[in-house]
């Protein structure tokens, strides 16, 4: 346990100490700062739970942590690695993140580049604080990615934000208070059966290619608010049948090789 008087746990303070089983942090304490491979090769942890009040997390602070299979990052992080050393480098067995807006909407920081190394292990996403922007390509080819609840407070997702995230199945729900989705921002999530854009939607850009490959929807109902609809939305969806869209952007049916545009 580390005390809630300690303010910094310095470069490699706990670097190797192979037996440890747990860390934890004690809640209201007064840490801030989590320097370099703090705790670099702790191989028997599985869970890391950064605690609010810490700002600073550095480079490959719980690199080689070969068994961890879930991180809480606090809404109060400002500052981590610098896009060549993450703190979770060669952790290869996350399935479950939760992040806070700092990495989700920071494409310096983005959620793909952070765990990189388990890419294809994290199944469960959770957001934490107000999210506002899901920057581009933060979950791009998260392979074991079931679902994802996309806040409400999120009005921009990125180019390629959820590119080959090929086990997301079900319904995609589009939170209102989004603007724009981005180039491929969904492309090839070919297990999405369905798009449900929610009421009183504020969309007004859907970018090229950002639903292509989902073959298994058969209609959607597009808000009328959009104006912009890009090159090959759709394409590649080939069971998709009926759009529905009363608003005023050209170039339908957007790519969908199979599908008539039926004004709502």
């Amino acid at each position: 346990s580390i005390p809630e008087n300690v303010t910094t746990i310095g470069t490699s303070a706990f670097y190797n100490c192979s037996k440890i089983t747990d860390v934890e942090f004690l809640s209201n304490g007064a840490l801030k700062t989590i320097q370099a491979s703090s705790f670099k090769g702790l191989s028997l942890i599985t869970k890391v739970i950064i605690p609010e009040g810490v700002t600073t997390v550095g480079n490959n602070a719980f690199d080689s942590c070969i068994s961890l299979k879930e991180v809480y990052i606090p809404t109060t992080l400002t500052s981590t690695f610098n896009g060549v050393s993450s703190p979770f480098n060669n952790c290869d067995k996350i399935e479950k993140i939760t992040i806070p807006n700092y990495i989700a909407s920071n494409e310096g920081y983005k959620v793909s580049s952070l765990f990189a190394n388990s890419k294809t292990t994290i199944n469960t996403v959770n957001f934490v604080g107000e999210i506002t922007t899901i920057t581009k390509e933060s979950f791009n080819g998260f392979t074991a990615l079931e679902s994802i609840n996309i806040p409400d407070t999120v009005t921009s997702i990125g180019n390629f934000a959820f590119k080959d995230c090929t086990s997301l199945s079900g319904k995609l729900s589009i939170p209102e208070n989004v603007t724009t989705i981005g180039t491929s921002a969904f492309y090839n999530c070919s297990n999405i059966s369905q798009i449900e854009f929610l009421s009183q939607s504020k969309l007004k850009t859907i970018s090229a290619w950002a639903f292509a490959n989902l073959k298994l929807i058969e209609s959607v109902n597009v808000p009328s608010s959009v104006t912009t609809m890009q090159n090959d939305i759709f394409n590649g969806c080939t069971n998709l049948k009926t759009i529905n869209y009363s608003g005023t952007a050209t170039g339908s049916p957007w790519g969908a090789p199979n599908a008539t545009v039926v004004a709502q």
